[in-house]
């Protein structure tokens, strides 16, 4: 396959741009010329629309509510020409304008639904005004006493009558308001209608003249074509030249997602030969492996070739021709000849000596950030109390007895101080492979009766029984007395933070394939399973809302028993308690000083 080779355009422009560039003021042209022809003519039906509503909406309503404000009148006139004076036919021509009314309403209920909603509103208001005025009139009909009788209250049949008419009079205002409003809209139209004339006519005058610039400018680009073309090909020397001296590897696709080409050290990180992926689609040769979370169908690389957009995955993977994933930081873009997508260019970078060394620094900040967190919090409060009793040695005049009482605090402070101190350098000594032990010929049974005898009190203390249980014929074993005391002190002492009652029973017994295996069991709460792989890692604790100690006790019992050349393990059920075990070689079996390198 040959090394990659991007096309690549100069600064100046092609003729084929040139071309195109004059693609746009002639399109401007014609969509002048279209919109000289369809502007006038939405304009025109916007005006029918506007006229229509004119003459068949407004003007009808306005001269039905001309007649319905009439009609009321000549009500009001006959009614009280019939109040004061008994007349039969002004009531007659009351009863008929009422049929007349009813007629107008009509009218007006058929119109209103294509007006406004303040004249619906207007309308509405007018019938209740009217409904209220003739069902208050109704009674005066009747009889010549009911007639007689409503002429005693004349004043508040004049209020009506006023309020009757002028809801009349805010209806015609309204419609008469709303024709006159179409009219302004139709006289709006017609100025804009001819605006949008005169603009169109000078755009399309304008693009002309653009037209005529672009040909002239056609022609000097066909005279600098000659010496782009040499400028694109030494472009293209460098470009290969620089590809090929990266350390990322670089591949040329196509727009079907096929290899085209690839430089050296993306062969080197697929282990393909350049013209082993030559033809073959990116997705199947290189991305695509056990794991992958996507298919062919919406796989990013392809997505982003034929949207012909630019992607990129800083934790992304390859597959090398061996099958084996490697993790990358990608990024495509597309492949540009001139102003035309011709594939896409798919770099990625080898992620794994940049991850390996960002796991380093996380694993060193954790580091760290325990330390600080287990000195800040264990050593504060044992310094806080060596403080307060000092300071209330020195201040207050204290009877003997509670001077006593406070050194004895003083010094339990300390030791705890000291105790955190040593496991902190005991951890270190590990984690630096210096931890050093001085075995010797230990004889079992009296190494576990000093271990019960130094921790029964603390145990007593505690409300929880200590025994032992050594079996017979055990050999001696080849370890650090004081140091394997730590251990069992260490972990009877986490079996007493998790054992409320019961008992914890420290045992002895022959080992597989020799030397012997210690046990301390408790029937405390038992730990999770899920909690068992982290039980010997330093700083943590099972609880940790419930802090007791540093954290370090099972991290230093480990380093101990893996510096005497055995080993540490921890068997345990919910509710039913804890068995930690650890195995030391028999005295037979090792006889020089041991220096063992053990890590946490």
């Amino acid at each position: 396959m040959a090394s990659f080779r991007p096309a690549f355009s100069g600064s100046q422009a092609t003729p084929t741009e040139g071309f195109r560039a004059s693609r746009w003021p002639l399109a401007f042209v014609v969509v002048a010329l279209l919109a000289l022809v369809v502007v006038p003519l939405a304009i025109d039906r916007w005006e029918a629309g506007i006229e229509r509503d004119i003459v068949e909406v407004l003007e009808p309503a306005q001269e039905l509510s001309f007649g319905l404000a009439l009609v009321h009148a000549r009500q009001i006139a006959r009614f009280q020409s019939y109040l004061l004076s008994g007349d039969l036919a002004s009531l007659d021509s009351y009863r008929q304008a009422r049929s007349s009314e009813r007629g107008l309403y009509d009218g007006l209920l058929r119109l209103s639904d294509q007006m406004e909603l303040d004249v619906r509103t207007k309308l509405a208001e007018l019938q209740r005004a009217s409904t209220d005025w003739h069902v208050l009139h109704a009674e005066a009909l009747g009889s010549d006493t009911a007639r007689i009788a409503y002429l005693t209250d004349l004043a508040a049949d004049q209020r009506r009558n006023e309020d009757l008419l002028q809801a009349s009079n805010d209806l015609v205002e309204a419609i008469v308001e709303r024709a006159q409003a179409g009219r302004d809209r139709m006289d709006r139209a017609r100025s804009l209608e001819l605006w949008f004339t005169i603009v169109l006519v000078m755009v399309a005058l304008f693009a002309t003249a653009l037209v005529a610039g672009i040909g002239g400018r056609l022609r000097a680009l066909v005279a600098e074509a000659n010496a782009q073309r040499e400028s694109a090909d030494r472009a293209r020397r460098e470009v290969d030249a620089i590809l090929e001296a990266t350390g990322d590897g670089v591949l040329g696709l196509d727009l079907n997602g096929k290899c085209t080409s690839l430089n050296s050290a993306g062969a080197r990180l697929l282990g393909f030969e350049p013209e082993e992926l030559a033809g073959s689609g990116v997705h199947e040769a290189i991305h695509s492996g056990p794991g992958l979370d996507h298919t062919s169908a919406d796989c990013p690389l392809l997505a982003a070739i034929r949207s012909g957009s630019t992607g990129r995955d800083p934790e992304g993977y390859v597959w090398r021709k061996d099958g084996a994933a490697i993790p990358v930081q990608w990024s495509l873009g597309p492949l540009m000849d001139g102003q035309r997508v011709r594939g896409a260019v798919f770099t990625f970078t080898d992620m794994r000596e940049i991850q390996a060394a960002q796991e380093a620094l996380r694993q060193a900040i954790r580091a760290r950030d325990e330390v600080v967190a287990v000195v800040s919090h264990d050593l504060r409060n044992p310094m806080g109390t060596i403080a307060a009793a000092a300071g209330m040695l020195l201040d207050i005049e204290l009877p003997p007895e509670k001077e006593r009482e406070n050194l004895e605090i003083i010094v339990r402070a300390t030791e705890r101080m000291n105790r955190l101190i040593r496991d902190l350098l005991d951890v270190a000594r590990i984690e630096g492979g210096g931890l050093f032990v001085e075995p010797e010929t230990v004889v079992v049974g009296p190494l576990v009766d000093e271990a019960v005898d130094l921790l029964r009190p603390l145990a007593r203390d505690r409300g929880v029984e200590l025994s032992q249980d050594v079996e017979d014929g055990l050999p001696a074993v080849h370890a650090d007395r004081d140091r394997v005391l730590q251990v069992l002190s260490n972990l009877v002492g986490n079996a007493l933070k998790f054992t409320d009652h019961g008992a914890i029973r420290i045992a002895a017994r022959c080992g597989e394939g020799g030397g012997v295996e210690f046990s301390v069991s408790d029937e405390g709460e038992g730990i999770p399973p899920e909690a068992l792989g982290h039980i010997f890692d330093r700083f943590w604790q099972q609880n940790r809302s419930d802090r007791q100690g540093a954290g370090l006790g099972l991290a230093i019992v480990r380093g101990i028993v893996e510096a005497h050349g055995g080993r540490v393990w921890v068997e345990s059920r919910l509710g039913e308690g804890t068995t930690f075990f650890f195995g030391l070689p028999a005295a037979a079996e090792k006889s020089a000083r041991v220096r063992a390198e053990a890590r946490v």
